[in-house]
């Protein structure tokens, strides 16, 4: 009996220590931005082709159509999450300029012009 009632608390406390440990899935949001989409966007596309090479943006402003606003965002489990955002500036559905957080180089990143 006593063996019994050590095996059962054994137990109960393993389960308690182990609630401990959750598991928390990486999570990934919005659009993937690789170098290969960014290397693709130039001045002068249209906003259907931007569009169909970076997907729908995650941000949109009825106000303010001439800018479309594609942010990603991962975490992985515990750790601190990382977000990418890209700024896409238009004008008559064209692309006059755009802007990135993402580590490129800079020939490959147009600043706006106010």
């Amino acid at each position: 009996m006593q063996r019994a009632i050590t095996l059962f608390s054994l137990l109960i406390c393993m389960g308690i220590t182990l609630t401990g440990c959750i598991y928390r899935p990486p999570v990934q949001q919005g659009n993937v931005i690789t170098d290969k989409d960014l290397g693709a966007l130039h001045k002068g596309m249209t906003k259907t082709k931007v569009e169909s090479l970076l997907g729908t943006p995650v941000l949109t402003n009825m106000y303010a159509d001439n800018r479309l606003v594609y942010v990603y965002t991962f975490k992985k489990g515990h750790h601190k999450m990382h977000s990418t955002r890209l700024i896409v500036y238009l004008r008559d559905n064209r692309v006059v300029s755009f802007w990135t957080d993402k580590n490129q180089p800079s020939d490959r990143v147009i600043l706006p012009h106010p």
